[in-house]
């Protein structure tokens, strides 16, 4: 009966550092760009990545940072198909000081980015 209560502890807390985790993990990526601006950008093309069970395209993005530099940035959201089209107008989002740090702003995104914490733990 102990063993098995071990065992029960040890998976809620590894559920508990897993959503920890997690939350921690979004937190960190949204929090730069509350207070930063957005743009349109279009899809100039796609970087092909392996993933477990294949390959998957991270779309490439070009806009023009509010500086006035020219600015080409690589998707973090991986799919296949292509999420995109080449030649697609995107709405970006950057940290006023860092345009290189953009993403791309999608409607009810954010929870793709549990599938990949979930990815870090299996």
């Amino acid at each position: 009966m102990m063993k098995v209560m071990h065992i029960v502890i040890f998976f809620l807390l590894g559920l508990g550092l897993m959503f920890l985790s997690a939350t921690a993990y979004i937190f960190f990526h949204i929090r730069p760009f509350q207070n930063g601006l957005e743009t349109q950008g279009a899809v100039i093309g796609f970087v092909k990545r392996r993933v477990k069970h294949g390959k998957a395209y991270a779309p490439l993005v070009r806009f023009v940072a509010r500086n006035g530099q020219e600015v080409t940035i690589t998707g973090i959201i991986n799919s296949e198909p292509p999420a995109y089209q080449i030649g697609q107008i995107v709405t970006v989002a950057y940290p006023l000081h860092q345009p290189e740090q953009a993403r791309i702003k999608g409607k009810g995104k954010l929870f793709l980015c549990l599938p990949s914490v979930w990815q870090l733990f299996c």
